[in-house]
């Protein structure tokens, strides 16, 4: 009885070492990889600054920023509707003062 004790003892370390082991072995590849992903960083880094600054061979030209606003009104707009609102208003308040 004792000896089968013994033997599941040693059964038992042994597993418990080759797990510790290999929890060992995938840290060091997760370290080894962290290591590579931050080369790449550095690298991309390096390159995408610059060219985020003005470029490798200098500074960008000035573009002038797009106006998407229209000369011409339509009657469907905000500004349209607010100014008729406000004109309906000035009527309606006119023809109270006028009665």
């Amino acid at each position: 009885m004792s000896q089968h004790l013994e033997e599941e003892i040693l059964s038992l370390r042994n597993d418990y070492q080759t797990r510790i082991h290999d929890r060992e072995v995938y840290i060091a590849d997760l370290k080894e990889e962290i290591q590579q992903l931050r080369g790449k960083i550095e690298e991309y880094t390096m390159i995408l600054i610059p060219l985020q600054r003005g470029g490798i061979f200098g500074k960008r030209p000035d573009t002038p920023a797009p106006v998407f606003q229209s000369s011409i009104e339509s009657e469907d707009s905000w500004a349209a509707i607010q100014a008729k609102h406000y004109a309906e208003q000035e009527a309606q308040a006119e023809a109270d003062k006028n009665q």
